[in-house]
């Protein structure tokens, strides 16, 4: 069995616990807390960087219980791993041959901090003697972790696996990140007949990801925009599954038949960046009666929402229409957003 702990969103854990077992039925859940998750599979780590809902994954090689996040707690961290010969021994049997260079990296917070020189100097050193590793801090083979949590009493050691480009240099402006972007499809409980709508298709990040890693009969995009349903349309070509882009008000989709959809995931305006001039009651509560007037009778929407007090007024005045199934928060590049799963009540 291999070991292994990934980080996510926090704010999802029930719901990456899930998905957890549902991609990996082997999986034997060793700890489950806000942002991270430690188990154990006999999915290699070849396969285990597949799954599309963690942030980061790494090959566990050791635990500290109960370790303070202070400067002077990490020293003695970084000391004890130095004085544990086990840990070299694993180290070198994950570490796979082609790899010839490393870097150490530790994470308090998601926050890069730097330990006391001659501590770092000292492990790795000892990493180069045991497992003739050379140190590169700039790009190297691998990156061997320390990951601590605030709100998280042990500290975990282990190998990166997962180096995807920075989101910053792929992602168009305002898409959203990968795995936030297959939790909500994933939250839809996609059926091999089921079709659905993004009504606000904006990138395009939802319809392909629901290709990618789901099944489903049809997706519907539409965007107000005609520009960007050309852009999705464009990068849409080769998807396996059927997809139709239309340039409609999501507010009035004339195209689409009364109880003609299955399933609406998206991510409408906040009025932020986007809809600056929105008069987001008005606007939800348009948006919210056209998504029952389209869809059947067991019908589910997935929203992510960034005023979510405002849109929760909104299904409480509609409330012999929607009814919450879940509801997660979360943070969204550094803003509080909501997910909301609701079924319509016909």
């Amino acid at each position: 069995m291999y070991m292994y702990f990934s980080t996510f969103i926090s704010g999802l854990s029930s719901i990456i616990e899930l998905q957890l077992k549902d991609c990996i039925p082997d999986v034997s859940i060793k700890l489950v807390q806000d942002g991270i998750i430690i188990y154990s599979t006999n999915i290699s780590p070849e396969d285990i960087v597949k799954l599309r809902f963690f942030n980061n994954t790494f090959s566990l090689v050791k635990t500290f219980k109960n370790t303070a996040t202070d400067t002077k707690s990490i020293n003695k961290i970084i000391k004890k791993t130095i004085e544990d010969k086990n840990v070299f021994y694993h180290l070198g049997k994950k570490i796979p041959k082609n790899n010839k260079s490393f870097r150490i990296v530790i994470s308090v917070g998601n926050i890069m901090i730097s330990p006391d020189k001659n501590m770092l100097y000292k492990l790795e050193n000892k990493i180069t003697d045991s497992i003739s590793l050379r140190v590169d801090r700039a790009i190297p083979d691998i990156e061997l972790w320390y990951f601590l949590r605030r709100e998280v009493s042990d500290a975990y050691f282990g190998i990166r696996l997962t180096r995807h480009t920075e989101y910053s240099k792929i992602l168009q402006k305002g898409e959203l990140h990968p795995e936030l972007v297959n939790t909500l499809c994933y939250l839809s409980d996609p059926q091999i007949n089921d079709i659905y709508l993004d009504p606000f298709v904006g990138s395009g990040a939802i319809p392909i990801e629901l290709s990618k890693s789901f099944v489903c009969k049809s997706i519907i995009a539409v965007d107000i925009d005609d520009s960007i349903v050309q852009r999705f349309k464009d990068r849409s070509q080769n998807l396996k599954i059927d997809v139709r882009s239309e340039c409609m008000d999501s507010l009035n989709l004339a195209n689409l038949k009364n109880n003609s959809m299955n399933k609406i995931v998206t991510d409408p305006p906040w009025g932020i960046n986007i809809g600056k001039d929105l008069n987001l009651e008005i606007f939800y509560k348009q948006m919210l009666l056209e998504f029952f007037r389209i869809l059947d009778v067991n019908g589910v929407i997935v929203i992510l929402i960034g005023n979510k007090e405002l849109f929760e007024n909104v299904l409480n005045k509609l409330y012999s229409f929607f009814k919450i199934i879940d509801q997660y928060n979360i943070l969204v590049s550094g803003k509080k957003a909501g997910i909301y799963k609701i079924s319509v009540m016909k």
